[in-house]
C-alpha cells in the first residue's frame, strides 16, 4: 500500500526481458498485491543504477534463505514514482556488487 501511494497515476512497471507490463497506479498495485504478500519483510540493498536510486530485493526462499531476487530501479519525478524497472536476471546483476545471498546478521538486524 505504501509503495502504490508514491506512485504517479500514469506509473508504470516493467521487467525486461519478460513483454508484460502495467501501468497505472491501479494495474500495478494490482500485480503486485498479488504478489508482495509472499515477501513479507524482505530485506533490500540500497544501491543505485543508470543515475537512479535502485533496490535490491532479497525475499526468503523455501529453505529460510536471503537469496537476491531483483534489482528495481526508480525513476523519480516531482509527483512521486513514475517507473519501476524490475530486472531478474540475477548473473547480469553482478556488475552491481551485490552479494548473491545475505547472511543471517544481515536479516536479522
Amino acid at each position: 500500500d505504501e509503495l502504490v501511494a508514491v506512485l504517479t497515476e500514469d506509473a508504470r512497471y516493467e521487467m525486461p526481458p519478460f513483454l508484460t507490463w502495467f501501468q497505472g497506479r491501479a494495474s500495478i498495485g494490482g500485480f503486485l498485491g498479488a504478489r508482495m504478500g509472499a515477501f513479507g519483510t524482505t530485506p533490500a540493498i540500497r544501491t543505485a543504477a543508470n543515475g537512479q536510486p535502485a533496490l535490491a530485493l532479497y525475499p526468503a526462499t523455501v529453505d529460510g534463505r536471503h537469496r537476491l531476487h531483483a534489482l528495481h530501479v526508480l525513476t523519480i519525478n516531482s509527483h512521486g514514482i513514475g517507473q519501476i524497472v524490475a530486472f531478474m536476471d540475477i548473473d547480469a546483476l553482478r556488475c552491481f556488487g551485490l552479494p548473491r545471498e545475505l547472511s543471517t546478521e544481515t536479516t536479522s538486524s
